[in-house]
């Protein structure tokens, strides 16, 4: 059976050992004075030693070896903490979040570094990520008491609202409170998760309270708000907080975006034209590519094609080279406003003169062909694509074989099923009701080595089911093997016989002795 291996901390929250375990949206980011960006705190052994740490895809790897060999090669025995600080939060921002925890705790383990508050708030957000909420609070807990500031409660708070726990949230934002630890960032995120979870009316009290007690709002205040507002379609009090941005000359192409969505959704199309036509005015040069990526989709969402072309001649016009998201984002709504002929002839332009092949792109049209059954332009492309030496996503194969599934064409859903297992990564899972129909396949055909090879697949991906390990006892009794090796893996993995197991035992003249 796979097993992974991670890191445990005790009681110490320096101090980690080895322990055998298996196991949201972002809202906001901490910035502190130590924590300065990677690329203006790194020297290019720095941006070396991250492309390179870049090349670990598999996250059980440890990348520590790495690490104190590059640290060898410095010849130096001291250099400064930002450059670790650095790899911790690129390898952060890039979601490596195993390696990122991992280089964390060498950094003050090994290399003996004090932990600033920012570093802590840091830790903090990756155990939760690696670990889970129950091992932050553990390691929160023994946290030295100087070092419980506003980065590190800030951190367990926004740990609270990404698992969406409501009142633990409330209980800490308390403590915060009586601390006198509050910030406008504490407020954001107990607003988010008050706007995530549907409690909308409790927003607009908090945002209140923040006022009175003379906490500043800022940016992030405003999106939270206008979020809020817009999520709950209250058109209203949305209009309300974006006239006071106004005043205060606040506006911004997003937060016209924000309130575009909810006019749309509401059905107020004049309106959310007009607030398109301002969010558009508004595009910066910073915000410019995810801005102009959002326009596109909703245009698309009103069922304006002539405004997603114009958007999107506008923004060719305005950049010398198109992103990939941009050109996701256009294609993905020809294909909702159900032109795939346009959506095609914009693939083949991407295809002519991408810098970077994202296989997002062709994903969007697999989608669309399984969706709409053209299960053999799907599959022409997917096998279009590694011809010309690119991995499509296990998704990609996984929806071509539920496709098949659906129409009983087994066998090539069998290999798609293959296929989807052999380019999936430890974070993607099969359909269990496909693994099963696979297995079934292999079974009427009593071919027990395809299914061997086949359950190969799945264990490097998940855990087995007992229903996995039926289909195999089934496959085996029709090929006429013995049953004992299953039986005894099965016992391994902690699945005891059961009444089905016994079915499938009686069926060859098996009893099993209690």
């Amino acid at each position: 059976m796979r097993r992974l291996f991670f890191w445990y901390f005790h009681l110490n929250p320096n101090k980690f050992v080895p322990l055998q375990q298996g196991r949201l949206n972002q809202l906001f980011f901490f910035t502190t004075n130590s924590s300065s960006s990677f690329s203006s705190s790194s020297s290019s052994s720095s941006q070396h030693i991250y492309a390179r740490l870049m090349r670990v895809v598999d996250r059980r790897v440890s990348v520590i070896p790495m690490v104190e060999q590059w640290w060898a090669e410095q010849g130096r025995s001291v250099l400064p903490k930002s450059y670790i600080q650095g790899l911790v939060k690129q390898l952060k921002r890039s979601k490596r979040h195993v390696h990122a925890l991992q280089i964390s705790m060498w950094m003050s383990d090994q290399r003996h570094f004090p932990l600033s508050p920012g570093d802590l708030s840091d830790r903090l957000n990756l155990i939760y990520r690696v670990h889970g909420l129950e091992h932050v609070e553990n390691y929160f807990n023994n946290i030295p008491k100087q070092k419980k500031v506003y980065q590190t409660y800030g951190a367990l708070l926004k740990c609270y609202a990404e698992e969406k726990s409501v009142e633990k949230a409330e209980a800490l934002f308390e403590q915060m409170k009586q601390l006198e630890m509050l910030t406008s960032f504490s407020y954001n995120v107990l607003m988010r998760l008050y706007t995530d979870s549907g409690q909308h009316e409790k927003v607009g009290i908090l945002f209140q309270e923040m006022n009175n007690n003379g906490v500043r709002p800022d940016t992030f205040t405003d999106y939270t708000l206008l979020e809020a507002y817009a999520t709950a379609l209250n058109i209203s009090m949305m209009e309300g907080v974006m006239k006071r941005i106004k005043r205060l000359h606040l506006e911004d192409s997003h937060k016209y975006a924000i309130v575009a969505r909810a006019y749309a959704k509401k059905g107020l199309q004049d309106k959310a034209l007009a607030a398109l036509k301002k969010s558009e005015k508004l595009v910066s040069g910073k915000n410019g590519r995810i801005a102009w990526g959002f326009l596109i989709t909703m245009y698309s969402d009103i069922g304006n094609k002539d405004e997603m072309y114009r958007i999107w001649n506008t923004y060719r016009s305005s950049s010398q080279e198109a992103s990939n998201s941009v050109y996701m984002c256009m294609i993905s709504g020809l294909l909702k406003l159900n032109d795939p002929n346009a959506a095609e002839v914009l693939f083949k332009e991407w295809e002519s003169q991408f810098t970077y092949y994202d296989m997002r792109v062709p994903s969007i049209l697999i989608s669309y062909y399984c969706k709409k059954g053209f299960l053999r332009k799907a599959k022409s492309l997917l096998w279009k694509t590694v011809g010309s030496g690119r991995t499509p996503f296990a998704n990609s194969w996984a929806r071509v074989a539920a496709g098949y599934f659906k129409v009983n064409h087994i066998p090539e859903a069998v290999k798609m099923m293959k296929a989807a297992m052999e380019a999936g990564k430890p974070s993607w899972s099969p359909s269990p009701k496909n693994v099963i129909k696979s297995l079934e396949y292999f079974g009427e055909k009593k071919d027990l080595r395809g299914a061997e090879e086949f359950v190969k697949l799945v264990r490097q991906l998940v855990p087995l089911t007992r229903e996995v390990y039926h289909c195999l006892l089934r496959t085996y009794s029709v090929a006429g093997e013995p049953l004992s090796d299953v039986l005894e893996q099965m016992k391994e993995d902690g699945f005891h016989v059961d009444e089905e197991t016994n079915k499938i035992l009686r069926s060859c003249r098996i009893r099993l002795v209690s």
